[in-house]
């Protein structure tokens, strides 16, 4: 990272920005880091309802300030009313019938949002997305802890594993035929891109993989939806390198990063 060689740690630099940025801490409370997700959901049903008028919706930055106006909104809402007090979680421990409902309203009304206009028409092709919204949540529920002997990280259990990849992958696979048989081209080809990680966690317990399933399918599926709504990319590249420059400064890590440990 840039930063880390402007700033390495130790610097008066790095000290000075390291106080500013615990101010920070409050704001970190409200989960930024999970708005990637919702985020691309709800720009999903944007650049899907482009794509029910016109199959080659492309590229189309017309949309960026009632978009941008629109996530704001939605940020604050589901920020302070479900993340900072923890109405919404989604891991292995608090994983419910319950939960997944929660979560898979939460997705369909995010997404039904933004495909905005006579919303009853996108309950069929809110399918495909919310399924691939579901199956990478439950990838999520697959914790990852320190090995208290070796200082490595593993996958707390095999048969969670199994379990709940199974899952996700057959949530996959549906999204892909649905999304096919609708001729999507954004999601159809975003879960053919994506399924790969799956299988390959699936039928491989070392934890770089599952490292890899959690975070490139998102980034995924975030860079087929800006195909038709570019301007998402910039509103990701600032939250992307604002959680970078905090978590370096703060905690002198680098992350979210695409990054995964390699020990075997």
């Amino acid at each position: 990272m840039l930063i880390a060689r402007i700033a390495p740690p130790k610097s008066s630099l790095y000290k000075r920005m390291a106080e500013k940025v615990k101010s920070l801490d409050k704001f970190m409370s409200y989960k930024p880091v999970t708005w990637f997700g919702f985020w691309t959901v709800f720009v999903s049903g944007m650049a899907a309802f482009g794509g029910s008028l016109d199959r080659y919706h492309y590229w189309d930055w017309s949309h960026w300030l009632v978009g941008t106006l629109s996530l704001i909104v939605i940020t604050f809402i589901l920020s302070v009313f479900l993340l900072k007090p923890e109405r919404i979680t989604f891991e292995e421990k608090s994983l419910t019938v319950k939960k997944s409902i929660q979560f898979a309203l939460i997705g369909a009304i995010l997404f039904l949002l933004g495909w905005g206009a006579n919303p009853m028409k996108g309950f069929i092709p809110l399918i495909p997305y919310l399924t691939t919204y579901l199956a990478l949540a439950f990838v999520h529920t697959v914790s990852i802890e320190k090995n208290a002997k070796t200082e490595k990280s593993n996958i707390v259990s095999s048969e969670v594993r199994i379990q709940r990849l199974g899952i996700s992958l057959a949530l996959m696979s549906i999204g892909l035929i649905v999304g096919s048989w609708l001729d999507d081209p954004v999601i159809s080809t975003a879960i053919a891109v994506s399924l790969p990680f799956l299988i390959i966690a699936l039928l491989m317990k070392h934890v770089r993989h599952l490292q890899r399933a959690r975070f490139y399918p998102i980034f995924i599926m975030a860079m087929f939806v800006s195909m038709r709504e570019p301007w998402f990319l910039i509103l990701l590249g600032v939250l992307f390198y604002s959680l970078r420059f905090y978590h370096y400064f703060r905690y002198e890590i680098i992350y979210p990063t695409f990054g995964v440990e390699m020990d075997e």
